[in-house]
């Protein structure tokens, strides 16, 4: 009866350590952004949020692309960390739909949080999502 909650741990480690490492945090404010990321690369932003808090997004791929654009939680960034570093197999990603694009030059929204969350602003140029656009090169993204 042991072995299943040792498990539980050890995969419940493997899915946070490295992926939360991987997180630059955005405090309060205004944050220029400007990444370049090549064929397989990710960006990922953590954008922790009280109710009532406004996140405004607007970024461009300024030289190659296209690109994916995601805002998902930390749980499905890990989940997607994890499957990308092979150490799980989930071809899909929870995101939220009006604040995610894929195979696209930029993306521009405003998101309300009703609730307090920890947010992931997700910028990829990988084939690792099913829609996602197919990495031709590097990519220039940048904005706010």
């Amino acid at each position: 009866m042991h072995a299943p909650k040792i498990l539980a741990v050890i995969v419940l480690a493997v899915l946070l350590a490295p992926s939360v490492a991987a997180l630059t945090e955005l405090d309060y404010g205004t944050h220029d952004i400007s990444v370049t990321l090549q064929s397989g690369q990710d960006a990922a932003y953590l954008v922790p949020m009280k109710a009532g808090d406004r996140l405004i997004v607007d970024l461009a791929v300024t030289s190659g692309g296209p690109a994916d654009f995601y805002l998902t939680n930390i749980t499905a960034y890990n989940v997607y960390a994890a499957s990308v570093s092979g150490s799980l197999n989930f071809p899909s990603l929870y995101y939220l739909g009006g604040q995610s694009s894929e195979n696209c030059q930029g993306i521009v929204y405003t998101y309300d949080s009703l609730i307090a969350n920890d947010y992931v602003l997700l910028m990829d140029n990988t084939a690792n999502t099913e829609a996602g656009a197919a990495p031709v090169g590097p990519v220039t993204i940048t904005g706010t």
